[in-house]
């Protein structure tokens, strides 16, 4: 899947009309070359403007697993370090 939309079709969001109370997911990424993705969950979307919680999608070093808050505060959980390093671009994680 992949999503591009917005005034330049620089990025995409997927996201459902209804709130979900408890959910699990389970998902599979490919990070072809270097960029910043993510999934949010327990968000509101308005526009391009996404307010809510984000698990951090990224090239290696840059905070995959992380937890980031956007429009709020920020960082609420940061990666291990040594499992920081372990996304590969090119390789499924």
């Amino acid at each position: 899947m992949i999503c591009e939309s917005g005034p330049e079709e620089k990025y995409g969001y997927l996201s459902t009309d209804k709130f979900y109370d408890d959910f699990i997911l389970t998902l599979e990424f490919k990070q072809e070359a270097n960029g910043n993705s993510g999934v949010f969950f327990r968000s509101t979307l308005e526009g391009t403007k996404i307010s809510g919680w984000q698990v951090e999608v990224a090239p290696p070093n840059h905070d995959t697993g992380g937890i980031y808050e956007s429009y709020g505060r920020g960082w609420l959980i940061k990666p291990d370090a040594k499992k920081d390093k372990a996304p590969k671009n090119g390789g499924m994680e």
